[in-house]
């Protein structure tokens, strides 16, 4: 069973990929630097306060460790830019078909 926590992350995650999707490319460059900067600020505002408040503080450490690790032999990152990429191409083609 899902926790409430990733119901709320799908039901916010889906419509603002689809509208960034489509409304993206419309927003001037300058705004849209601005807004990924000040998400970034405020992600990584929140992820400080949340490693000081754990308890397993090394846990956090060996878990960053070994996740960039295993995540850079598998290739995660690009093949997780693969799949978004050709599921925007699916989705425009299915919507301006």
């Amino acid at each position: 069973m899902y926790g409430p926590g990733t119901l709320v992350n799908v039901v916010a995650i889906i419509p603002g990929a689809l509208i960034g999707t489509f409304v993206g490319d419309k927003i001037p460059k300058k705004i849209h630097d601005l807004f990924i900067a000040a998400l970034g600020l405020f992600t990584l505002g929140l992820g400080i306060k949340m490693f000081l408040q754990g308890q397993e503080i090394l846990l956090v450490l060996a878990s960053l460790v070994v996740g960039a690790i295993f995540g850079g032999a598998l290739k995660i990152e690009e093949r997780l830019e693969r799949f978004g990429e050709r599921l925007k191409l699916m989705v425009k083609e299915h919507c301006f078909a």
